[in-house]
């Protein structure tokens, strides 16, 4: 399959209005000071809390980047890396926590903040080489490192390019880990959601109208025929200027959105503390299940009072966290990471018929739904699940069967941070399939496709072999 252009400027779209939107609210309801106001467009109070500036010329983008610095006689050093059309000023209540104990290095991204903008490629990749430029200027020995939306996939982009740099890793509310396709079909599916809700009060019975998952899954597969590929737009400077516009903000989010982590998050050992917001409606929670399951040695933090930026949202704990990150012994880190347990068998039947938000926990033999408006199974051992016209979301589970895993028949199913071992894991019929962090052991097929079937994978595996891609099985067809 090819990635059209629509759907990936819908998506950039999407995300930088949510985030622009959002954390200009959160930022307005936690600081509502003007000195941070400020801070969001000039770095004053980075400076008034003691931070010098330094705005100079940056290899990389070839243009002047912004760089905030405190407490370099410290012998620990903490990187904060800011996201999407924001800038260093985000991070201010995190400075103002460790400024006195630590030597702080963050900056404006090129193309964000006081940084210069221009016609660039503003990928995770660039980026990263960006940061160890700062990083071997102003640092030069292992590190802290922090980061948050873009941030936080730019921070795991550098510390599988340098992992001996990075002594431990911070990500919060990462962006662009799941795959294109999944992550837009999150984005649609949450505002078809908020705009069902909004018109049922007007409109009584409109609750029967068609299932809105099935909607943003119609929707983006009718964008399949768009004949322009955004990694043209992104590689080519005359198509990012006649497309993007050249403007960094839909640049670096369809870089952003077009970039796999599968082998970062994968080959990564760093010890690593993943904050989440419970809210967030930029990059799903679902994101966070999928780093913890596949990230070696991680363990997942929620905070149940924010959206998309924690460290704005709620500072105190999200600092607390922080701190707790850096200064944790090794055998107190491994006590947190988060492993699959042993699989166990069992005899029990779960069922659920014509109900709603129906969970499933702990151990079947198998699970049969017919009719189930919503089917949530966590931390589960399962010999096989057999779904007709079904809503499922499944995570943190292992399914084991000696024959088909999954049997969908006009169902939508999720999967995230879990295993399917069989010998054929899917048999499918008119459904769609959605695998985040999903490691498969197949002896024969992984997808049985019997007809108008598609799927996609976000950062999977096939008996090791790593999966990343939308796959539209709308004939008969053995995967």
């Amino acid at each position: 399959m090819r990635y059209y252009l629509i759907f990936i400027l819908l998506l950039a779209v999407s995300v930088v209005n949510a985030a622009s939107s959002y954390e200009a609210g959160s930022a307005a309801n936690a600081q509502s000071n003007s000195q941070y106001s400020d801070a969001r467009q000039t770095g004053a109070a980075l400076k008034e809390l003691g931070l010098t500036e330094n705005c100079s010329i940056e290899p990389v983008f070839n243009g002047r980047a912004c760089v905030y610095e405190t407490g370099n006689i410290a012998r620990q050093t903490v990187v904060l890396v800011h996201g999407l059309n924001s800038s260093a000023a985000v991070w201010y209540e995190q400075v103002k926590a460790l400024k006195n104990k630590f030597h702080v290095v963050t900056f404006d991204l090129p193309g964000f903040g006081k940084s210069s903008s221009d016609n660039q490629l503003y990928s995770p990749t660039n980026f990263a080489r960006f940061v160890h430029h700062v990083v071997k200027k102003h640092v030069n020995k292992p590190f802290y490192l922090v980061g948050h939306s873009m941030g936080g996939a730019i921070a795991l982009r550098y510390s599988a390019m340098h992992p001996h740099y990075v002594k431990r890793l911070i990500l919060t509310d990462a962006g662009g880990i799941l795959h294109e396709f999944a992550f837009a079909k999150n984005v649609a599916f949450k505002w078809i959601k908020r705009l069902q809700q909004m018109a049922t009060v007007a409109i009584p019975g409109l609750q029967d109208m068609p299932a809105i998952h099935e909607m943003a899954n119609i929707f983006f597969q009718k964008l399949d025929g768009v004949p322009v590929d955004i990694r043209d737009a992104l590689r080519i400077p005359e198509l990012r200027q006649i497309i993007l516009k050249g403007n960094s903000i839909p640049i670096a989010g369809a870089a952003l959105s077009v970039e796999d982590f599968s082998g970062a998050i994968r080959n990564n050992n760093i010890p690593t503390l993943i904050i989440w917001g419970t809210y967030d409606l930029i990059t799903p929670v679902r994101t966070a299940t999928l780093l913890e399951a596949r990230m070696p040695n991680s363990y997942l933090r929620i905070l149940d009072r924010s959206a998309h930026s924690g460290m704005v949202d709620e500072p105190a704990k999200f600092n607390r966290l922080m701190l707790e990150h850096f200064t944790a012994t090794e055998s107190e880190l491994e006590k947190r990471y988060w492993h699959f347990p042993a699989f166990k068998e069992s005899e029990r039947i779960g069922l659920c018929n014509n109900e709603t938000e129906k969970i499933f926990e702990g151990n079947y033999q198998r699970i049969e739904l017919t009719n189930c408006k919503k089917a949530i199974i966590k931390n589960a051992n399962i010999g096989s699940i057999i779904a007709k016209n079904s809503y499922i979301e499944i995570e943190k589970s292992q399914i084991v069967s000696k024959d088909i895993g999954l049997v969908l028949y006009d169902s939508t199913i999720y999967v995230t941070g879990s295993l399917v071992s069989a010998k054929i894991a899917v048999q499918s019929v008119r459904s769609h399939m959605d695998f985040a962090g999903v490691d498969f052991k197949i002896d024969d097929t992984t997808i049985n496709n019997l007809g108008q079937s598609d799927v996609v994978f976000s950062v999977s595996t096939i008996n090791g072999k790593s999966m990343h891609r939308y796959e539209d099985l709308t004939v008969a067809t053995r995967y």
